[in-house]
């Protein structure tokens, strides 16, 4: 609601917010994937901030995007990759030397779909 506040209302941040104030002890911060203690608080309301970022940037235009290539690509099974930068800077999980059972990419099955994309470099932030 907030997201849509934002985008399709002209609230600010702040404003979409601001509309939840009887609710902002129930949400729970977000927190990445991984297993252990989480080192930070991403709340809703940093995700309100970043979109409203986003769209200064231009970087997302409700007009413009593509539901579904960000559905397709968002799988595992399709790579499980998404823009961070629109053109710019993707994000993607992998690759690996093999596919595993989890349907994990190898570099062979990303090189045709970077290409499509106009991916001419990775760099490797994880794992050697």
């Amino acid at each position: 609601m907030g997201a849509f506040m934002i985008i399709c209302l002209n609230k600010s941040a702040d404003e979409a917010w601001a509309t939840f104030r009887p609710y902002h002890n129930k949400f729970i911060p977000y927190r990445d994937a991984t297993m252990g203690n989480c080192a930070y608080r991403c709340t809703n309301l940093h995700c309100f901030q970043g979109l409203q970022f986003a769209m200064a940037l231009g970087w997302y235009d409700y007009s413009t995007f593509d539901v579904q290539e960000y559905q397709h690509f968002e799988k595992v099974e399709n790579g499980d990759l998404n823009w961070i930068v629109p053109g710019k800077f993707v994000a993607f999980s992998g690759p690996l030397n093999v596919t595993d059972r989890y349907g994990s990419f190898t570099p062979d099955d990303y090189v045709p779909i970077f290409k499509r994309l106009g991916v001419t470099l990775v760099v490797r932030l994880n794992k050697p």
